[in-house]
């Protein structure tokens, strides 16, 4: 008798506990079983975009001749281009989408430069970084950054070994 009535104090007891943390819950219709809708309410936190700009992230702007970078690795002069910057004046990161001359206005002017067309027939670009603080291998595809791969990272200056103190010796 003692067993059934601790047994039937733990149901009810589990059931309480069950209502009260179901009772905390915002979302209390079930028949909404489609994720999408609930993805869509959703908004982007600021952090996840290179800017800090949430409305950016959503659109991007069409990528302008003054975005792309010359034949001979300067970016045009004048609105939404960016002259080429010095290596190592590196302020903000660099992210994936940004254009050809935001990347070298933040990593500086490359060590190397091949052009071409991609199976779309879209323009291009492999810029190589070989020194500066972020090293490697920037693609881009219709003027937009679309893979980094990363190079070497730069030697640390070599450390002079000290010799040990000759012991002398007792004679």
């Amino acid at each position: 008798m003692l067993r059934t009535d601790r047994r039937l104090i733990r149901i009810a007891a589990a059931a309480a506990l069950t209502s009260a943390i179901g009772a905390c819950s915002t979302d209390m219709n079930l028949s909404d079983l489609d994720p999408s809708r609930k993805i869509a309410v959703l908004t982007r936190p600021a952090w996840l975009t290179y800017s800090g700009h949430e409305q950016e992230a959503l659109t991007l702007r069409p990528v302008a001749e003054t975005d792309l970078i010359g034949r001979e690795g300067q970016c045009a002069a004048g609105p939404g281009g960016a002259a080429t910057g010095e290596p190592g004046q590196m302020q903000t990161g660099i992210a994936l989408q940004m254009t050809e001359c935001e990347v070298v206005s933040r990593a500086g002017a490359p060590d190397n430069i091949e052009f071409g067309v991609n199976e779309r027939g879209e323009r291009a670009l492999a810029l190589t970084f070989m020194r500066g603080p972020r090293p490697g291998i920037y693609r881009f595809a219709a003027g937009r950054l679309y893979s980094i791969e990363r190079g070497p990272e730069p030697l640390a200056p070599a450390k002079q070994q000290q010799k040990p103190p000759a012991k002398k010796s007792r004679v």
